[in-house]
């Protein structure tokens, strides 16, 4: 697993301006929360693959599938 992490206000700019996975505006400040149920997969040039649900098993085997094929791929 690589997980992000960070610089609030950049992490948050991120999520909403490039993953797309948060439709409120903020401004990464104390009081400013992003929630998502979204598993973003990027690939090793950093392009997105995939968006799934993590909260459903059939996205989240989709996104195992997608997992293996990415890894196949190197």
């Amino acid at each position: 697993w690589h997980l992000l992490t960070g610089d609030k206000v950049a992490i948050y700019n991120l999520a909403r301006k490039s993953f797309a996975v948060d439709a409120s505006k903020g401004d990464g400040g104390r009081h400013d929360f992003i929630h998502s149920d979204k598993l973003v997969l990027l690939d090793a040039d950093h392009r997105i693959r995939g968006y799934y649900s993590g909260t459903t098993d059939k996205d989240i085997l989709q996104l195992i599938n997608d997992i293996k094929k990415l890894y196949n791929e190197r």
